[in-house]
């Protein structure tokens, strides 16, 4: 049986709180990355804090295909489609998933430092590339992430010996 992964979704227009619903009805987990933007007030000299989705109108989603398949998440109010790779959907790797998530924590709760690893460092410094709200940044980032982590896949050993013949 296949493990959940971590798929990419772009919501209907408006409609990102209607997607959460229907996903969350049918067992799928919902990830919004958010950060605090401060907007500067007309009637006051102090600036108004507000929690916004990094890239809106996307969602990350966790779910076993075998279980729920894809048409049906297709089919659900408030959903758009599913993000692809190539021709079809491909689980993003879960690290990059760890830091938007350590990254969302951080931008509203406070910044402090958080030790990882180097490759979660390394994402992390991919996506502070991105500017908010910037879908098209985001997707680039991800089609680069699955690349790398395509050609990072390794033989086993017993394939090694056939690549010479």
């Amino acid at each position: 049986m296949t493990a959940d992964g971590w798929y990419l979704i772009c919501c209907k227009y408006g409609r990102i709180k209607q997607a959460e619903a229907s996903l969350s009805r049918i067992g799928v987990k919902i990830f919004c990355p958010v950060m605090k933007c401060e907007k500067n007030r007309t009637d006051s000299k102090n600036p108004r804090s507000r929690i916004v989705p990094m890239f809106p109108p996307y969602l990350f989603v966790s779910f076993n295909p075998e279980l729920i398949p894809l048409s049906k998440i297709n089919t659900l109010p408030g959903v758009n489609y599913f993000v692809r790779f190539g021709s079809e959907p491909k689980p993003l790797p879960q690290a990059l998933i760890d830091v938007l998530m350590m990254k969302s924590c951080r931008s509203i709760f406070s910044d402090q430092a958080i030790d990882y690893d180097d490759r979660l460092a390394c994402f992390e410094e991919k996506i502070n590339k991105i500017q908010y709200g910037r879908g098209p940044e985001l997707l680039a980032l991800l089609q680069d992430i699955i690349r790398e982590e395509s050609e990072n896949v390794c033989l086993p050993e017993s394939a090694h010996q056939f690549s010479n013949i």
